[in-house]
């Protein structure tokens, strides 16, 4: 039986800590589904977790080239990487260490090296969100077949983020209002059978979802999605 993966966490703007009830009810609701691990990361006002995937977080060293000065990182992820031995030349990764490391902790390797422009390396299917301590930012994507989904509700004070939507309409102050639009493209659909369906929205009007091959950055309050296109390594 396959496990489901699913990545959660919370970012209070106004940097007031995460309330625990909050963690707690949106770890709880992933305890329905099969997994394999379950962790949970939190530093004042921003909580990271996983199940069946592994996150981790550290205090990143100056021991590759190219990497930014040491500062706080931690990720959260639901990832298959398929280019790892490609990653592993470009990142010049020790080979005896290659074996042992994770999916994320090379994501987060690969981000100390190109920062927001990661994504237009990986080839796989992911979702992931890092929180990048030295910049105060929360960074993620989600892959080019839009595999793994990650949806998100935002407001003055919060962002909150899953993999599924059902943790987050447990979060007190998230608006559960219909999305009366969806709902109508769902069921009408376009004149020419085309979808009509924006690829960010969902059936809740608050609720947003990152379209594939699009990566997500927060700071200071403000919310900016962006398309990214492949390298292609010729």
């Amino acid at each position: 039986m396959i496990s489901l993966g699913a990545i959660v966490g919370i970012y209070q703007f106004n940097n007031e800590s995460v309330q625990g009830n909050h963690i707690y009810i949106m770890m709880k609701e992933l305890q329905k589904f099969l997994v394999d691990d379950a962790v949970l990361w939190q530093q004042k006002n921003i909580f990271l977790g996983c199940h069946s995937t592994r996150m981790i977080c550290e205090s990143v060293e100056e021991d590759l080239p190219n990497c930014y000065n040491a500062r706080l990182l931690a990720i959260t992820a639901d990832t298959e990487v398929a280019n790892r031995n490609e990653l592993f030349d470009s990142l010049e990764i020790n080979r005896l260490k290659r074996a042992s490391l994770r999916d994320s902790e090379l994501i987060l390797l690969a981000y100390q090296k190109w920062g927001e422009e990661l994504p237009r390396y990986l080839v796989g299917d992911f979702a992931f969100m890092i929180w990048d301590g030295k910049e105060q930012k929360l960074f993620g994507a989600r892959d080019y077949s839009g595999t793994r989904p990650i949806y998100y509700f935002h407001d003055q004070k919060h962002f909150a983020f899953c993999t599924l939507i059902q943790p987050l309409l447990l979060l007190p102050f998230v608006d559960k209002s219909f999305n009366e639009v969806w709902i109508a493209d769902f069921f009408l659909g376009s004149p020419d059978g085309s979808d009509s369906i924006n690829p960010s929205s969902t059936i809740y009007k608050n609720i947003i979802q990152v379209p594939p091959s699009h990566t997500i950055s927060v700071c200071d309050g403000l919310v900016k999605v962006k398309k990214y296109s492949h390298f292609i390594n010729r």
